[in-house]
């Protein structure tokens, strides 16, 4: 059976006690269920999260675009090719940053540190080479927009999903007895996905999370 969009409409009428989209619009419906989307992502460790992405340095310049769509940056090191050790770049102060960061063309290496600004991620030390910059990061769930979507998730957490847009319903229309019910329902089925480990990362996520670079291996 396949739960998509408009299958999970329909039984999060049947839920509320609605017949149909009269009673409940499928703009109401999406509105609730992705509200619980968003939060069910956020509180359970997705393998379906973990994007690694890469781009190429330019020799003397410091700052490069990165899409925002991601919740945090995870890793960040640079390959050397005679050892192939991986030293990972640390992130940087914003204060830290501008006390050492250098356009001296001398003091030009291998980025060793990194600041991200929003969209931006700033090297430190200035890029000396073109180096594969690998970028390892936890992304956000695209939204359930059409009626055959399905949740990028483990099916698992269909309906934890579902239940999180039940309580919303009826905390909405004040029936707080069964926003409550179906709230601590929900909050169950997480507590439970997240100590079987259902959908756990390999590794534990720290704030030094971040890029890897890439040495050239010239001949």
């Amino acid at each position: 059976m396949t739960f998509d969009l408009a299958v999970m409409r329909s039984e999060l009428r049947g839920h509320c006690g609605y017949e149909d989209e009269t009673d409940l619009p499928d703009v109401d419906c999406d509105l609730f269920l992705n509200r619980s989307l968003w939060e069910v992502v956020f509180d359970l460790p997705l393998r379906e999260k973990e994007k690694t992405q890469t781009f190429q340095t330019v020799v003397g310049e410091p700052n490069y675009e990165v899409p925002i769509d991601f919740e945090s940056l995870r890793v960040i090191s640079v390959l050397e090719p005679t050892s192939g050790k991986h030293n990972k770049l640390e992130r940087d102060s914003a204060a830290s940053y501008e006390r050492n960061y250098s356009e001296n063309q001398n003091d030009q290496a291998i980025p060793e540190f990194y600041l991200r600004e929003h969209d931006c991620i700033k090297l430190r030390p200035v890029p000396d080479d073109v180096y594969t910059i690998t970028l390892k990061s936890l992304i956000n769930i695209e939204d359930l927009v059409h009626d055959n979507d399905v949740p990028n998730t483990h099916r698992v957490v269909y309906e934890v999903i579902l239940y999180g847009a039940v309580y919303r319903v009826f905390l909405k229309n004040n029936d707080f007895i069964s926003s409550s019910h179906f709230k601590a329902y929900q909050t169950d089925q997480i507590a439970k996905l997240t100590r079987r480990n259902v959908e756990s990362k390999e590794e534990t996520d720290t704030s030094l999370a971040g890029v890897e670079a890439v040495i050239p291996n010239y001949p």
